[in-house]
């Protein structure tokens, strides 16, 4: 199920700028399954004048991924139009208050129509020559069907056409149909149409569509001629003004040496003025630091005590259900913390990085808060702390942390199916901060959800099983965290094993 912003139709008389967007608009917000969301913006009149459109779009879709469309339209009557179409798919995605400004900001379609204002029907040609030419794999598809050959054709011809668009087996290809015809409605469409796709996920843009209909001279509707008029436009999109640039370089530092050591936490580590690399609900990017203090900082606001996220866990998460979890180690437990081998990553691992995680074996470090990469505690706690997510420990009807509608809605999948992360550049689905195991570990049953953390260690709960696992280790290797790994997967098969062999006894 998709929500979607969808709003009353308006015709406005003056042109939507970046500068001019409107400042109210009537709109509902409605549930439909599986369908896009659409906001789309023409002008009218030369571009005096614009529509708005928001709403949901009820035909099939031939793409199943965000994108925008830009293009204009010559008409008969020589008035022309622009447009911008933009197509997605997560929920509120086409909010006008979020995103027509970006939209506008982010293209640019400056065009030089044809020359030619409209047709003279006293003054047409009684026959002319076209340019005849089709490379479809399949001559069906060129209406009328040709020959793949360039050439021109002498028999009677009222117009001239050519439809060009991108091969949906081979983006970098395009296909060509030109032809001539004898219609007498030909004339009622005489149009130069030209618009662009730009795939907001891999951020690209493409070809669409071109299609000229035309009878001035002879051989109008040629590729040399269309690639002439096509220099005197330009269509473009700026996928960083969109979506926001993927380096914005220069960021804040996460955190800061001082003489009292690491800083507890970094409420503001994003200038106030900081936009989003894309925009929220295009793309999937695993945050490995940022998270946490985002995280931190919300429980800061929110919490009345305005405790840091250490203090906050420890209180209301760790003490309550007595498990040994720390974010920020009280120094007299610093004696029992194992340090992590790097022997296996050494000749792996970059310079850089191995000082990074050599870090992680500073005292000053396990005492800091870092709340997405320095949690200290050990496999017992870990498991204990996920078993109370999904019900209630040493049968104490008050230690479940999650009630099973907020853990319901925590470990619904935020992410597309077969989304690729932008950072890790792997599938990884997520819900409300849990990794979201149902396909990597099928034998625990459906709503399996956890975290690994780096190095190898693993934590889960598997509610269809009323199970919950933890592993964590010092010694650091790069291996992925599958049934297929090393070091867990047998135990994780064999528990699986015991859980299918209980069932059916």
């Amino acid at each position: 199920m998709l929500q979607c912003f969808e709003c009353e139709p308006k015709n406005y008389n003056f042109l939507i700028t970046p500068d001019n967007v409107p400042s109210t608009f009537n709109c509902t917000i409605i549930v439909i399954p599986n369908k896009f969301c659409s906001l789309d913006i023409w002008t009218t009149d030369n571009g005096t004048k614009s529509d708005l459109r928001i709403n949901v779009i009820d035909t099939p879709e031939r793409r199943d991924v965000p994108y925008v469309l830009t293009g204009f339209t010559q008409h008969n009557s020589g008035n022309f139009s622009t447009y911008i179409l933009y197509h997605c798919l997560t929920d509120k995605c086409n909010n006008p208050e979020v995103v027509l400004k970006r939209l506008l900001e982010s293209t640019t379609t400056e065009i030089k129509p044809p020359s030619r204002s409209s047709v003279d029907q006293s003054q047409l040609p009684t026959s002319i020559e076209c340019f005849i030419y089709s490379n479809f794999t399949n001559s069906s598809e060129c209406k009328p069907a040709r020959r793949k050959t360039t050439t021109t054709e002498k028999e009677d011809c009222s117009f001239c056409t050519t439809f060009i668009n991108i091969d949906p087996n081979n983006l970098l290809t395009e296909r060509v149909c030109s032809y001539c015809e004898n219609s007498p409605q030909s004339i009622e469409k005489w149009r130069f149409i030209d618009g662009r796709i730009h795939l907001l996920n891999d951020r690209v843009s493409y070809l669409d569509y071109v299609s000229y209909v035309c009878n001035t001279t002879n051989n109008c509707n040629s590729l040399e001629n269309i690639k002439n008029i096509q220099n005197t436009y330009k269509i473009e999109f700026n996928f960083d003004k969109f979506l926001g640039p993927i380096s914005t370089g220069n960021r804040p530092k996460f955190y800061a040496i001082h003489e009292d050591g690491l800083e507890a936490y970094c409420a503001y580590f994003y200038p106030k003025a900081e936009r989003p690399v894309w925009i929220p609900g295009h793309a999937q990017g695993y945050h490995a630091l940022t998270y946490g203090w985002l995280a931190g900082e919300l429980i800061r606001r929110v919490d009345p005590q305005k405790r840091t996220i250490g203090e906050f866990i420890r209180e209301e998460i760790a003490d309550p259900i007595q498990t040994e979890f720390y974010i920020g180690l009280p120094q007299e437990f610093e004696q029992r913390v194992s340090p992590l081998i790097l022997t296996d990553v050494e000749g792996i691992l970059n310079s850089s990085m191995l000082t990074v995680f050599r870090f992680y074996n500073e005292a000053q470090t396990h005492q800091a808060e870092i709340p997405a990469a320095n949690g200290i505690t050990n496999a017992r706690s870990l498991a204990r702390i996920f078993a109370s997510l999904i019900g209630n420990i040493d049968d104490r009807k008050d230690s479940r942390l999650l009630q099973p509608e907020i853990l319901q809605h925590a470990t619904t999948s935020n992410t597309l199916p077969n989304e690729t992360d932008t950072i890790l550049q792997i599938s990884l689905p997520f819900g409300m901060g849990f990794a979201l195991y149902e396909q990597d570990f099928p034998m625990f049953g459906p709503k399996s959800f956890g975290h690994s953390g780096a190095g190898g260690s693993i934590a889960f709960a598997a509610p269809a099983k009323n199970l919950s696992f933890a592993y964590v280790m010092n010694r650091f290797n790069l291996e992925p965290i599958t049934i297929n790994n090393t070091r867990i997967g047998s135990i994780l098969n064999r528990i699986g094993m015991m859980l299918d062999d209980n069932h059916s006894n």
